[in-house]
Formats: C-alpha cells, sequence, structure tokens
C-alpha cells in the first residue's frame, strides 16, 4: 500500500495537516508519529525496517517526519552531526525512497508564519534559534528529492485551497500536484 511522508520544519504545519485530514477523510489509513528525536541510530534503523515492512499493510502510511530526511537536517544543525553519519549514502537513500515511499509532502507556508507558529509552541531546545538554517536545509532537501524522482508535493497552508478539505484526501492518497 501506499507510504506517505509528511515533512517539513518545526512550525511548518505538519501535525496541523494530519490532523485536518483524519477529521476531513474517511479512508482507514495508520499514522506514525515520533515522540521526539531519536537518541541512537538503533531507533532510526527500527524506523526504518517498520517503513520497508509498511509495503505490504492493506490500508496507507502516514509518517509524521522520514528518519532519513529529518535526522540529516537536525542533527547536523542542532548536535554537530547526524547520527547517520556514514551508514547511508545518496544511492542508499535515493533506492529506499523509491522502493518505500510514494510521495513526500513538504509543509512550507512563508518563513515568517513558520517563524511566528514557532515561537507559540516550546520547541526543542535550538530550533527556535536556528529555524533559518533549518528551513533552508529543507528546501533544499526537498528539491534534491524532486531532481532523484521523488514526488515531492509543495504545500502551503496559508495559500487559498479550492475545496481543501475534499483535496486532503486527494493530496495524501490521489494525484495532486499542488504548488
Amino acid at each position: 500500500m501506499s507510504i506517505v511522508v509528511v515533512e517539513g520544519p518545526d512550525g511548518g504545519g505538519k501535525s496541523t495537516l494530519i490532523d485536518n485530514l483524519r477529521l476531513s477523510c474517511d479512508r482507514h489509513y495508520i499514522s506514525l508519529r515520533r515522540s521526539g528525536p531519536p537518541k541512537f541510530a538503533d531507533e532510526i534503523h527500527e524506523v526504518l525496517g517498520w517503513i520497508g515492512r509498511a509495503k505490504h499493510l492493506s490500508v496507507p502510511l502516514i509518517l509524521d517526519r522520514h528518519p532519513l530526511i529529518s535526522e540529516d537536517i537536525y542533527g547536523p544543525i542542532l548536535r554537530g552531526s547526524s547520527l547517520l553519519t556514514h551508514w547511508y549514502d545518496n544511492e542508499e537513500v535515493i533506492a529506499i525512497f523509491k522502493q518505500t515511499v510514494d510521495r513526500v509532502i513538504y509543509c512550507r507556508p512563508p518563513t515568517n508564519v513558520i517563524y511566528n507558529k514557532l515561537h507559540a509552541n516550546p520547541q526543542l531546545k535550538g530550533v527556535a534559534e536556528k529555524i533559518g538554517e533549518i528551513t533552508q536545509q529543507y528546501d533544499f532537501t526537498m528539491k534534491l528529492l524532486e531532481h532523484w524522482g521523488v514526488h515531492v508535493i509543495w504545500y502551503d497552508w496559508t495559500a487559498e485551497h479550492e475545496g481543501d478539505s475534499a483535496n486532503l484526501g486527494v493530496m495524501f492518497f490521489g494525484d495532486y500536484d499542488g504548488r
């Protein structure tokens, strides 16, 4: 079945988008969210194992962040290095995404909106101070994924989207192009 990844910096609207899907869509799916950042590479490998096996589920899986994306952004910026350093090269990452992920929904409102939303809620230490760098790295990573042939949907929740609630199901599970 399909695997959809919802990505973006803190304050980008990922959780809100997934919650809105739950409220507006009558499809069955499984949503997987982490309770915090990983502390060890083994945690990431365990999640990757779950993602690989999820292709065999009869319902779609929605991931609130993919560890091969978020760890390589947040780790170097907040801790000075990624837990995945020396584990995967670009070719392996491309293969994993092409074998498992059907689409990435990149929650990317304007930077000032991210900043304002970020300061409304408590965040992991260092995120607020480095949100500009985090957001720039996300933009770069999403363009790289597109270059690799991964289907990335850039979603700005502040922009008007005609029939938004009806389109959520299509964006997650159907043919949605949406920039």
